[in-house]
């Protein structure tokens, strides 16, 4: 059985291992999300008023998923 200042390194251990591992899933969406940004400035940029209209967003969806533990 582990004591009680052991029990409370693990504790405090964990509770940064949480912290990073939010921080870490928030990076990932800054970043998915400026792919995003940027995939659409670059489509906007692509069309002309005389072009024929271009899909923002391909048929083809992508999902992601983050697994937080």
């Amino acid at each position: 059985m582990a004591s009680h200042q052991e029990q409370s390194d693990l504790d405090r251990i964990r509770a940064e291992l949480e912290h990073v591992n939010l921080e870490n899933a928030r990076l990932r969406l800054e970043e998915e999300i400026t792919g995003v940004e940027r995939e659409l400035h670059l489509a906007a940029n692509r069309s002309t008023s005389t072009s024929t209209p271009k899909t923002l967003f391909p048929k083809d969806h992508r999902s992601v998923n983050f697994k937080l533990t």
